[in-house]
């Protein structure tokens, strides 16, 4: 389950406030606004890529709000071109593991699934 409450994220001039919801485990949330409305700044701060000024960010009942994000172990594919371009889809799953020294067996399960 991801819980979020009191969430409060500034971006220089721009600033979320008292943000909350919940999503059940097992279950899709979606974002949805107006472009500038704060929806990738809300995933940002979700992943732990950016900072938050207040609140908590809830994971499963552990508290991830003040995380490293590797630690969170949440994903976040940007919509902008930040991938390598000349990487397949295969190449960009396995980036991460093979960065962590998976064994090749785990990288190549992982990526089948």
């Amino acid at each position: 389950m991801l819980e979020v409450s009191g969430l409060t994220i500034s971006a220089g001039a721009f600033r979320l406030s008292d943000i909350g919801f919940q999503i059940p485990a097992g279950a899709y949330g979606v974002l949805m606004g107006k472009t500038g409305s704060g929806k990738t700044t809300i995933l940002e701060a979700l992943c732990g890529l950016r900072p938050v000024a207040g609140g908590r960010i809830l994971l499963n009942g552990r508290d991830v709000t003040s995380r490293r994000a590797a630690e969170r172990g949440i994903g976040y594919v940007p919509q902008d071109g930040a991938l390598f371009p000349t990487m397949t889809v295969r190449d960009h799953l396995e980036f991460a593991p093979r960065i962590r020294r998976w064994p090749v067996p785990d990288i190549r399960q992982r990526v089948e699934e």
